[in-house]
């Protein structure tokens, strides 16, 4: 994945929303240690239709806490 499509993005903040699928957490972790340094946010929307997977949130929250993002 390459980022969200840009329309209706000012052009100063294409490619600064990463993208990761609900219950895949090992695409949130490759995004950390591509850009643990710029990372300010993990941001995420609800799925109607999925349940998480056991301690998929857990390991959000420390991921967020240990990278000082907010979440």
């Amino acid at each position: 994945m390459s980022g969200l499509d840009p329309r209706g993005v000012p052009k100063g903040l294409t490619g600064t929303a990463l993208p990761f699928r609900y219950n895949h957490i090992n695409e949130l972790k490759d995004i950390i240690a591509k850009h643990k340094d710029d990372l300010a946010a993990i941001v995420m929307e609800p799925i109607r239709d999925d349940e998480p997977e056991a301690g998929f949130f857990n390991e959000i929250r420390s991921l967020a806490d240990e990278t000082k993002a907010v979440l």
